[in-house]
């Protein structure tokens, strides 16, 4: 946040500031006097302050936080949305029971993803822990939640194993991989 004249404006002092979505936003201070745009400025500083108090007090605990977004979630998703949601919330709270918000933490969330691995395969662990963070996004959008201990969290990606095409014997696809290789024209010299 810093003032500074303008020259379009007959130098004028504007006020620059980055606003809540991230933009450097400006105000004019509506004077060529330093000190009473200091004043502005300092003025400016007190009112975006107060501004920025959430109205709503954050959840004490995961199952406050599951009501509130499954509220939301009925509101705003479909069915077959819904249901991951529940389905997602109900594991986490099966696994790390009704915790604190504030004490929940990203090494939480990979306890629970190890525990859910163990149960379901890699797409739907996925599929649920992207639920999961989605769900704290929420919670912080509204000011339920102070912080998204999911943030941090890295999906899980299955390791595939690199076959032979099923279509082709051993001998046959030796061949065709070395044709392959004298056809490349980095080894031809032309």
């Amino acid at each position: 946040m810093f003032i500074s004249k303008n020259k379009k404006t007959y130098g004028n002092y504007y006020l620059y500031y980055t606003g809540e979505n991230g933009l450097r936003k400006s105000v004019s201070t509506k004077t060529s006097n330093r000190k009473h745009a200091l004043e502005f400025l300092f003025n400016f500083k007190n009112n975006q302050q107060k501004s920025f108090i959430p109205s709503v007090k954050p959840l004490n605990k995961f199952s406050e936080l599951e009501e509130k977004v499954m509220q939301y979630v009925r509101s705003n998703f479909r069915k077959g949305t819904q249901n991951i949601y529940s389905i997602t919330i109900k594991n986490f709270k099966k696994i790390l029971g009704n915790k604190k918000l504030n004490e929940i933490t990203s090494h939480d969330i990979e306890f629970y993803k190890s525990c859910r691995l163990k149960e379901v395969s890699p797409t739907t662990c996925n599929i649920e822990l992207s639920t999961l963070k989605s769900a704290f996004n929420i919670g912080m959008k509204f000011g339920w939640a102070l912080f998204n201990p999911a943030n941090s969290l890295h999906c899980h990606f299955p390791i595939f194993l690199l076959r032979f095409p099923v279509s082709f014997q051993m001998p046959r696809f030796r061949g065709i991989s070395g044709f392959l290789v004298q056809m490349n024209p980095v080894n031809n010299k032309y």
